[in-house]
Formats: C-alpha cells, sequence, structure tokens
C-alpha cells in the first residue's frame, strides 16, 4: 500500500540505532540478529520475542517514519510494534543501505500481509487479517463480498485494537499500487507514517487491516 510522497526526513530515533540489532531492547523486548541478505525473512525471528504496544499510546512523536514510498508498511509496523525502522526491517527480512538509511525495496513496492504475519507468528504475535467489502473492487475479485465486513463495520472491529490499517488514498497516483497506504492504528488513532500527523478515522476509506496481539509468552 503506497502513495506519491516524496522521501520524508529519517527518522531521529532510528539514525542513534545501528543496523545490527543483537543485544538491542525495545520494550522489554530483546531481538536477535536475523539472517539479512534480501527478503527471505528473517530466520533469527523464530529466537525473537515481540509485543504490540499498548492501545491508545501513540502520539506523533512515537511515529517511525518512512524513508520511501514504498515503506509504509515496514514504518506502520515497527510504530505499532515499538520497534526502530531497523529492527522492522530486520524482522521483514530487508536489507538496509548503510549510506542512505533506506532499503532494498523500490520505490512504491509493496510489503504485502503474507510476508508480514508469518515472521510475527514466530515471535509469538497473531496478525489477524481483515478485508472491506466496500473496497473490495480495489482488490482481487477472487474474494466474495458476501463474506467480508463493511468499511463501518471494520472501523467497529478494530476499535481498540493494535495493528496496522489500509487505505485508499484519495489523490492523483501514477500507478495502481499508489492507491494503497498502510497507516498506523493504536486502538483509537490513525496515524500517518510519511509525516507523523493524525489522520481521522471517519474519514479514512479503509480497506484492510492487520491486527496484533500476542499469542503465547516465549
Amino acid at each position: 500500500m503506497n502513495t506519491n510522497a516524496n522521501r520524508p526526513k529519517r527518522n531521529a530515533a532510528a539514525e542513534r540505532n545501528p543496523v545490527r540489532l543483537e543485544g538491542v531492547r525495545s520494550h522489554g523486548t530483546r531481538l536477535v540478529a536475523g539472517t539479512g541478505g534480501g527478503r527471505q525473512g528473517a530466520k533469527g525471528a523464530e529466537t525473537m520475542m515481540a509485543q504490540p504496544i499498548k492501545p491508545g499510546s501513540l502520539t506523533s512523536e512515537k511515529i517511525v517514519l518512512q524513508r520511501n514510498g514504498g515503506d509504509c508498511s515496514l514504518a506502520s509496523l515497527a510504530t505499532v510494534m515499538g520497534w526502530t525502522y531497523e529492527m522492522a526491517a530486520e524482522v521483514l527480512g530487508l536489507a538496509i543501505d548503510p549510506d542512505t538509511g533506506f532499503t532494498e525495496l523500490q520505490d512504491h513496492e509493496p510489503i504485502y500481509e503474507n510476508e508480514i504475519i508469518p515472521p510475527l507468528f514466530r515471535m509469538g504475535v497473531l496478525a489477524i487479517p481483515l478485508a472491506s467489502n466496500d473496497a473490495i473492487v480495489n482488490l482481487s475479485s477472487s474474494f466474495r463480498r458476501a463474506t467480508l465486513p463493511s468499511t463501518r463495520e471494520v472501523r467497529d472491529m478494530i476499535s481498540g485494537r493494535v495493528g496496522i490499517v489500509g487505505v485508499i488514498v484519495d489523490e492523483p497516483v501514477e500507478t495502481d499500487l499508489e492507491k494503497f497506504h498502510s497507516l498506523a492504528w493504536d486502538g483509537s488513532q490513525l496515524f500517518d507514517c510519511r509525516d507523523g500527523a493524525a489522520v481521522d478515522l471517519d474519514e479514512a476509506n479503509i480497506c484492510s487491516a492487520l491486527l496484533l496481539s500476542r499469542t503465547r509468552e516465549t
């Protein structure tokens, strides 16, 4: 899910953290280094422990900012897990250029839900995907509309639950992929990781959500 946004300034919090994650702690969570070297998933995630942030705890100052047009899901994941940008990239098996701070993602290259769910599950975090039938025309025709909730129902279902919310952008775009954008959701407020700004839930054209919760103690 992406937008035709300019690259924001690099996150100062992320600048202070090295790409190597071994021994780094965040919100009481220890992360060990994964395999790196491309988008094949961080095998080291099997030994990691993780926990989403507490609902209602986000502020604009806590948002992990995007670094290019295709990393909205990465930045949103980092934000709702209380991680740095580098930590989220490591979990997703994305290499970061130490000179630029950018991942190997090309501008507007998406990160799909099925790339996020498995590594989180290995870490004891359950990621539950939802899709709205109001936005199904923009998604795969293989979905059965009757089984999917409306956008209004999705708003009710995500209330009080932390996750990543997918929206359809209401602005001119160059490609279909740029119609989709991911936002960080703390259970009561949406935040756009392009600039850290709060977004009105009622104004968001929601097409999907990925709700996060602990599955077990590890």
